[in-house]
């Protein structure tokens, strides 16, 4: 909000647990906006009376967004609806539209894709730490998820030479083909 104030934030989610928290930084942002003279756009919330979560349609058009940061949910979605999701993801982004996915892969034994050793180890911590919430089904392959996004449509933005992103395992950068 600080950095964009000029941009329309939707958030969705199928639970309120974080609710409360996140309006209240929506909320400080619109405040520090304000101070600052620059306006922004309240945020559109959607709650679980408008999504019931991973398997059902976004309740949003064809191609309404530019952008998408879809934040820490990957390892809760069953293995089974994972093409769904992303393929739903992929229908409300626009032409060239980007997809973020905030999330860690397991680390690949060739180091092709994470080659830290530090962020392979806590990739696995984090993974076995959050095993016991849930719903968790963990994190995917690296390569089971290039695979998936290639055959769904997405273009891969990940670096060259195989490297996810500039965060190094934690952030994917997709566009709409």
């Amino acid at each position: 909000m600080e950095r964009w104030p000029e941009a329309r934030i939707t958030a969705i989610d199928f639970t309120d647990a974080f609710a409360e928290s996140a309006k209240g930084l929506a909320d400080r942002g619109h405040a520090r906006n304000a101070a600052r003279g620059r306006p922004s756009a309240p945020v559109e919330w959607f709650g679980p009376s408008d999504w019931k979560g991973f398997g059902h349609a976004l309740p949003f058009p064809d191609g309404a967004f530019e952008s998408v940061l879809f934040s820490c949910g990957d390892p809760y979605i069953r293995p089974d609806a994972r093409d769904a999701v992303y393929a739903d993801l992929h229908r409300v982004l626009a032409p060239d539209g980007t997809l973020g996915i905030l999330t860690r892969g397991y680390p690949d034994p060739e180091h092709r894709h994470v080659p830290s050793h530090w962020l392979r180890v806590t990739a696995l911590i984090h993974d076995f730490t959050e095993s016991v919430c849930a719903g968790w089904h963990g994190f995917p392959d690296v390569g089971e998820n290039q695979e998936m996004f290639s055959r769904l449509g997405f273009r891969g933005a990940w670096n060259p030479g195989g490297a996810m992103s500039i965060m190094d395992s934690a952030v994917w950068t997709l566009k709409k083909g």
